[in-house]
């Protein structure tokens, strides 16, 4: 997902294969990221690396407790029963990388708005770390400066599509 937003002086150009959160209608999805590996321009290379991440117990880890942290942050607002998670460390390739990648799909509550959702979500366990409030009084307490576009939501179109932001 790309964006491009301007706001006076300030530009801010984004472009992150990462969802953090998709609504339409009452239907949510997270794709939750975490474990990633160098392609090769040399094919049996490339498919070994392919073979290797997946089989990686530290890459599988690291995307499971994403996962839990985002199944944790969706279930305090979606309907009884409704987390699904619809893929699991699935290997996803790109130009450059192979990525392990997992789909959490929940139906959100009838009462709670997109706002209280996402405010509710915010911000993605893969940019803060576990535990998220406490990763981020650890990263607030340590930083002397404020970071600047760091991770943000970016909303496009009447229905909500969310992406962890990679600054440019």
């Amino acid at each position: 997902m790309e964006a491009l937003l301007r706001y006076g002086k300030l530009t801010i150009a984004s472009s992150s294969p990462e969802q953090f959160l998709k609504l339409r209608g009452r239907r949510v999805e997270t794709r939750r990221r975490q474990g990633m590996i160098a392609r090769s321009a040399e094919s049996n290379e490339d498919q070994g690396s392919a073979e290797i991440l997946p089989a990686s117990e530290k890459d599988r880890a690291e995307n499971i407790i994403v996962v839990d942290l985002a199944r944790r942050d969706l279930s305090r607002l979606c309907s009884t029963h409704s987390i699904e998670v619809t893929a699991l460390c699935d290997l996803e390739s790109y130009t450059l990388v192979h990525q392990l990648v997992s789909v959490i799909r929940v139906n959100l509550q009838e009462a709670k708005t997109l706002y209280i959702f996402l405010r509710a979500c915010f911000s993605g366990g893969s940019v803060t770390g576990v535990p998220k409030v406490r990763s981020m009084e650890i990263i607030v307490g340590t930083e002397r400066v404020a970071r600047e576009i760091y991770c943000a939501a970016i909303r496009f179109n009447g229905h909500m599509d969310t992406n962890i932001v990679i600054a440019l």
